[in-house]
């Protein structure tokens, strides 16, 4: 932000991960390859 002339508080960047985090978590979760069980390959 700050290379694009805004200063942003380390409180409001707080507030931005507390509020949007959950619903990237959950866009990711959906977006997720599913993986093997086992780790060893057969």
């Amino acid at each position: 932000m700050e290379e694009r002339g805004v200063g942003v508080d380390h409180a409001t960047l707080n507030r931005w991960v507390i509020r949007y985090s959950p619903a990237i978590a959950v866009k990711t979760k959906s977006q997720k390859r599913e993986t093997n069980k086992s780790w060893r390959m057969d």
